[in-house]
């Protein structure tokens, strides 16, 4: 008799509140070789990549401590962070629905 095994799932750390959460439950941002900074949905581009929480308070929260500048080491637009925002509140509506 063979009993399922259970898959581990992949937990990865928020750069804004520092707490472990499921891979799925987070969005990864990536800088590039061409120090370029954006919004990863597939969560396999090639750079560095970080993660935040899907709540609008931690891309809030994120803008305001600059968190991204810091995990980069470099400027991070006020547009990029206003459209991280977006994305989570956007995405956060979407998980809701199903």
């Amino acid at each position: 008799m063979k009993t399922k095994q259970t898959r581990k799932v992949p937990m990865r750390k928020c750069v804004v509140s520092q707490q472990m959460f499921p891979k799925k439950e987070l969005v990864r941002i990536v800088k590039n070789k061409e120090n370029e900074i954006f919004i990863d949905p597939t969560g396999r581009q090639n750079g560095r990549g970080a993660y935040i929480g899907l709540e609008p308070e931690l891309a809030k929260e994120a803008k305001n401590k600059r968190t991204f500048d810091k995990a980069f080491e470099m400027k991070v637009s006020d547009e990029f962070y206003d459209e991280l925002y977006n994305y989570i509140v956007h995405q956060k509506a979407r998980k809701e629905l199903l």
